[in-house]
């Protein structure tokens, strides 16, 4: 009875560390992008920037963008967002064509950890690191260092970046040393071969801060 009681325990033991073991495999993990190619088929759990959001007959395709690493994330569903918004996202690690991605089935399995209008990013780090923030929509405070017509440069007293505009509305008023709140495209110009920020659309503007 005292052999069959223990061989009892032994096999529930076993049969609990297999259940434990299959729960932890099955749990999304955290990773960061750059160790997508670790995990095929599995689910994951990764954070990044919208940089592209481009909506297809089959679904949605989301590019985010961690460092210098970027995956595409293909939604089956809709779900609104703009580049440069930070998100989280569950889905299931896959190759297409020779190429990484994550699955999402739903778009519950993606949430908004900050809107772009939301979060302030310091010019000098997007001075310091441009390649991050290519194509991103971005959140900066800086001062006028100089002005012109379609143009100013926006400094914060060790970096300076260009600024682009075709208008800006009558009622502002910039001069040399006012402070500012820029929301713009961050884009790189192959013709001049600098980095600037545009304001291009109706989500963008410059205005005292």
């Amino acid at each position: 009875m005292l052999s069959l009681k223990y061989s009892s325990l032994f096999f529930s033991l076993i049969g609990l560390t297999t259940l434990f073991y299959i729960s932890i495999t099955l749990q999304p993990i955290y990773i960061t992008l750059d160790d997508i190619p670790n995990y095929e088929g599995r689910e994951v759990i990764v954070r990044g920037i919208v940089v592209s959001y481009n909506p297809t007959d089959y679904g949605e395709i989301i590019s985010i963008r961690d460092n210098n690493t970027t995956i595409p994330v293909f939604l089956k569903g809709e779900i609104f967002l703009h580049p440069g918004d930070s998100i989280e996202v569950i889905g299931s690690v896959e190759k297409y064509n020779d190429k990484w991605e994550i699955n999402v089935d739903d778009p519950k399995y993606i949430s908004i950890l900050s809107t772009w209008e939301n979060y302030s990013t310091p010019l000098w780090e997007v001075a310091e690191h441009p390649s991050n923030y290519i194509d991103l929509n971005l959140n900066v405070t800086g001062y006028v260092d100089s002005i012109y017509d379609k143009w100013l440069i926006l400094s914060d007293g060790n970096y300076s970046i260009l600024v682009t505009f075709n208008h800006l509305p009558e009622n502002i008023s910039l001069y040399h040393g006012k402070k500012v709140l820029l929301h713009a495209y961050f884009t790189y110009d192959s013709t001049t071969a600098r980095y600037k920020f545009e304001i291009k659309s109706r989500e963008h503007f410059i205005r005292g801060a």
